[in-house]
């Protein structure tokens, strides 16, 4: 006899179900990494061409070059707001699909701890079955052996 889940099929499904989830989680930190890496480059590009203006300021300055740099600062400085605020979006779409493969995984591990059980009832009353059984055989060989013998 081997034991068969009636949900195999369910369990099967929310395994597909979790994978799902982990895929959709690890693009999105995938996005979040590209993101951070994103913002890095930025502000230490805002600091290399902050120190060249200061440099710059130190000497003999001409204004359009100061402009320049300037404008460009401020260039930077607005991409690392929308940065941030990029960042701060998927961080939530991060945290959302974390929750949801949490949620997928309570559901396989329910469907999997209800398999467990459900195999260890069939094994308890298989066993109880094939004692049964074995006792009866005894029963009937003593019975036999007893008329056997009276007979």
């Amino acid at each position: 006899m081997v034991f068969k889940f009636r949900f195999e099929r369910i369990l099967g499904l929310r395994k597909h179900k979790e994978k799902e989830k982990m895929e959709e989680l690890a693009k999105e930190q995938k996005k979040l990494f590209l993101l951070y890496n994103e913002l890095k480059r930025n502000l230490e590009e805002s600091e290399t061409k902050l120190k060249e203006l200061r440099e710059k300021e130190k000497g003999m300055v001409i204004i359009e070059e100061l402009i320049r740099y300037r404008a460009y600062l401020t260039k930077l400085y607005k991409e690392e707001a929308a940065l941030r605020k990029k960042i701060k979006k998927q961080e939530e779409v991060v945290e959302e699909k974390r929750l949801e493969l949490v949620e997928a995984s309570k559901e396989r591990r329910m469907m999997e701890r209800l398999k467990e059980n459900q195999e260890k009832e069939y094994w308890i009353e298989f066993w109880k079955q094939d004692e049964k059984v074995n006792d009866d055989l005894t029963t009937a060989r003593t019975i036999a052996m007893s008329g056997e013998k009276n007979g």
